[in-house]
């Protein structure tokens, strides 16, 4: 194939040699995917209802009630947490430990549909990734 030619996705099948697994390449912005495999780093999810503290083994913590999420002591870990409220009119409070600060203020208060991700970056301080 030379570099600036023209090639069909045809001659592009007939030149890939370390290819694994089996399926097609493909191209486009927004390909369609049936039952893609993703290898790699998986998150934990946890649905609540209620009131909960996070655990060093969470990563997203979906809430389908209102509730308060309180987080742990922030140790500058590095630990990420994925708060995010699914469903219409359920407002989740994420609340800090004890005079810890997420962003400066004690609590943040998501609703409807909303998310964010939180870092704990140092000790004593979660941030808003």
């Amino acid at each position: 194939l030379s570099q600036f030619a023209s090639t069909t996705s045809s001659e592009l099948a007939g030149v890939i040699s370390d290819e694994t697994g089996s399926g097609s390449l493909v191209f486009g912005n927004s390909p369609s995917l049936s039952n893609p495999s993703i290898i790699g780093q998986r998150r934990a999810v946890v649905t609540k209802t209620t009131d909960y503290l996070a655990t060093s083994t969470d990563d997203i913590i979906r809430y389908t009630a209102s509730g308060t999420l309180s987080l742990p002591p922030a140790t500058g870990s590095g630990k990420i947490y994925n708060p995010l409220v699914d469903g219409s009119g359920v407002q989740l409070i994420v609340d800090a430990d004890a005079s810890e600060t997420i962003n400066g203020e004690l609590t943040i208060t998501l609703t409807n549909k909303q998310s964010l991700t939180i870092c704990d970056s140092e000790i004593g301080v979660w941030n808003i990734l």
